[in-house]
């Protein structure tokens, strides 16, 4: 009965249970854990008290005891990652940016025009130095399509659970400590929160970190260096993130030469970054506008900061925002305060930021953060099992209540596919593989690649195109209402343009003489 329930939420998003007049919404595949979850320990509990909840913890042990086994689960939650995205991609809930920028990228590369974008009308690595996008070329060559973006976002944020349970077998004896954190990172609401948004390569950065982690601690320096050039090549960023890493190495863990190699290699590829960005696009660095309240260069910023505590302070110091990143961790990072201080780089970058999405650790911004929080919250653990003496039960409450806690403070659930999107597939037949267009954001992900495209935009009636596709129903940005119209009332009444396609809100736009 419970698998039913599961995959009944998976397939279709949820259900509701009405008991005794009460209304209970199980809108999500998490929810279903948790509530399989709940039964699971209160029948224990009917049944045979806490004595079958020991023997259900020993057996949980013995499940996580072996990594094959931790690995097929984790392949479970790819799985199901891997169905949520696809059902994003069906219902037209992906967009051209943050998708087929890449897409076009990386497949443009493939065919010998190096990380072009039309979305940019760059080289991507003038937008962001992310030279790891390069491993995913060859994948291309089998299949030149979204589906591989897709496939690729669900696969890396599930991965990262594979390092994160290595790591906790590394802390902890028993097994089911691991087993237990391991579901709950997967089940992380930060961490869904980048899964679900279009494609983000960031969202490797807690793999590659947790890794990073793990093989200082086996003291594996090799394997340590090549994770941690691989977490380099993920984004321009990360060397402010892994310098700090080498700070902690050499001031808290007294390991010099890892940790000085680690800053040393951190400044010199944050450097090349920086300039190979600024190289491509013609001096500057496009995002740094979000900055520009405290000043227009790295230093005039960092100076503000240093000249202006109290601004500093207020900025680190978000309750809101701290609530939400630490309460389905039971706080218990604080207990590791020295891995916890190694989210703040991360969390200080976004949240300083001007931009909505990113000031509130939206999207994929919090992908460098909740790595430090997860191993501090185990370490946190480990602390509070030496305070007890070694108890087991101790260790057994704490890993069940992140679970619980992480379990219920995320949503995730697939997209439903409605007759509009249907009609949406019908309408992008209509436009011919080579013609030149503009389309709004959800409607370019389904347009086969070609040369010229398009995000529909205010600027667009001064484009040249020859398709122009609308979606009235659907997502208007980046325009505001009031412009939307704007430039949908321009070719509705051009006498260059002919409505070709008109149902259920979508309507294309051919220029005349086509």
């Amino acid at each position: 009965m419970l698998g039913a329930m599961a995959l009944w939420a998976l397939v279709f998003g949820g259900f509701t249970l009405r008991v005794s007049g009460f209304k209970i919404d199980v809108n999500g595949f998490q929810r279903i854990i948790l509530l399989i979850a709940v039964l699971f320990i209160i029948k224990l509990l009917i049944s045979g008290g806490k004595e079958r909840l020991y023997q259900a913890g020993e057996q949980i042990s013995a499940i996580f005891e072996s990594e094959k086994k931790a690995a097929i689960i984790i392949a479970g939650f790819a799985i199901v990652f891997v169905w949520v995205k696809i059902s994003q991609y069906l219902s037209f809930n992906i967009h051209a940016l943050d998708f087929s920028d890449f897409d076009y990228a990386i497949s443009n590369t493939l065919k010998g025009d190096f990380m072009a974008t039309p979305f940019w009308e760059q080289n991507y690595f003038g937008v962001h130095f992310v030279p790891i996008l390069l491993f995913i070329v060859p994948f291309y060559a089998l299949h030149d399509g979204p589906y591989v973006l897709l496939i690729m976002q669900a696969a890396i944020v599930a991965i990262g659970a594979y390092p994160f349970y290595k790591l906790c077998r590394h802390y902890f004896k028993e097994p089911f400590v691991a087993g237990l954190l391991m579901i709950a990172y997967l089940n992380y609401s930060y961490l869904i929160r980048g899964l679900i948004y279009d494609f983000h390569w960031e969202m490797i950065i807690p793999a590659l970190f947790f890794f990073i982690f793990y093989y200082f601690e086996k003291k594996e320096y090799l394997k340590y260096f090549i994770f941690l050039i691989l977490a380099l090549m993920a984004k321009e960023d990360v060397p402010l993130y892994t310098f700090f890493i080498g700070l902690y190495l050499l001031a808290v863990r007294k390991e010099w030469k890892p940790g000085i190699a680690t800053m040393v290699l951190s400044m010199v590829w944050f450097v090349v970054a920086i300039s190979i960005i600024k190289q491509i696009n013609h001096g500057d660095l496009g995002y740094a506008g979000r900055w520009q309240a405290y000043g227009s260069n790295f230093v005039e910023i960092g100076f503000y900061f240093v000249s202006h505590p109290a601004e500093l302070m207020r900025i680190l110091f978000k309750p809101d925002i701290w609530l939400k990143l630490l309460h389905p961790l039971a706080f218990l990072p604080l207990l590791s305060p020295a891995v916890f201080l190694l989210a703040l780089p991360s969390y200080f970058i976004n949240v300083s930021s001007s931009l909505g999405g990113q000031a509130t650790l939206s999207y994929y911004y919090s992908a460098p953060i909740i790595p430090f929080l997860f191993v501090a919250a185990a370490l946190g653990i480990k602390r509070i099992y030496g305070w007890s003496n070694g108890s087991n039960k101790v260790l057994w409450a704490a890993s069940m209540l992140l679970l619980l806690l992480s379990l219920n403070n995320s949503n995730l659930k697939t997209q439903k596919i409605t007759d509009h999107h249907i009609i949406g597939y019908d309408a992008v037949s209509v436009v011919p593989a080579t013609a030149s267009v503009i389309a709004q954001v959800d409607i370019m992900p389904h347009l086969p690649k070609r040369k010229e495209i398009r995000m529909l935009k205010s600027d667009s009636p001064r484009i040249d195109a020859e398709y122009i596709l609308f979606d009235k129903t659907s997502n208007l940005w980046p325009l505001k209402p009031a412009e939307y119209e704007e430039v949908f009332n321009f070719y509705a009444n051009s006498p260059a343009h002919t409505v070709i396609y008109e149902k259920d809100g979508y309507y294309i736009f051919r220029k005349a003489g086509i």
